[in-house]
């Protein structure tokens, strides 16, 4: 089926926000938008209001658009729920996880290299694990709320990649031992290790968010 404008206008838009052509804290007319994605007033007006529900864009009266800033404060508020959540998570839903979809994990995270993958490829596969714990419980509450996560998180994983050494590949390590972890059974040791993995997270994005104008 062809793609509607509406749609090809927010997946464009998605991607150049996601991907930080524009910016965390970008004010943008609607103009500019229309010329960047050569698509008209309305289909891009429509994907904006989805964009505000996502909360990725704020729409200021007779200013523009303004892309939704990261601050310090959106950094502890996203590991803070991602440190409630996701340990209940494996604790009362690990056992849907299906040992097939462990292993494919496994050897994707293997495959990575670092060397030849991009940041936003590194990004998508922490997405993609951390999806997959949110995919073992089907409340659709939660589904929601993992959306509108997660495409902070791309957001902030792109940030921190570029400005903090190794932590793309201390985190592809620490993905590896919670998905040991988890393919073994033990729910503790996957909780134990997926905290640490999420301290860190949080400690390498504190130290650049708090020096960021966003």
């Amino acid at each position: 089926m062809k793609e509607t404008l509406k749609s090809k206008a927010y997946r464009e838009l998605c991607d150049k926000i996601l991907n930080l052509e524009y910016p965390p804290n970008t004010l943008l007319s609607e103009e500019q938008i229309c010329q960047d994605l050569g698509i008209n007033r309305t289909p891009v007006r429509e994907a904006i209001i989805n964009l505000q529900q996502d909360k990725l864009v704020t729409v200021l009266p007779k200013k523009g658009l303004l892309i939704t800033p990261i601050t310090l404060t959106t950094v502890d508020n996203f590991f803070e729920i991602r440190l409630l959540i996701e340990p209940y998570l494996i604790s009362h839903y690990g056992s849907n996880a299906k040992s097939e979809d462990l292993h494919r994990l496994h050897q994707q995270f293997l495959a990575l290299d670092s060397q030849s993958c991009s940041m936003a490829d590194e990004v998508n596969m922490d997405k993609v694990f951390h999806s997959y714990i949110w995919s073992l419980n089907q409340n659709e509450m939660l589904q929601q709320l993992f959306k509108q996560m997660f495409f902070q998180n791309h957001r902030i994983g792109l940030i921190v990649g570029k400005s903090v050494y190794r932590r793309m590949s201390d985190s592809k390590n620490e993905h590896l031992e919670i998905i040991l972890a988890f393919e073994s059974g033990d729910f503790e040791r996957t909780n134990q290790l997926l905290i640490q993995h999420l301290n860190n997270a949080w400690e390498s994005a504190k130290k650049v968010f708090s020096s960021l104008p966003f």
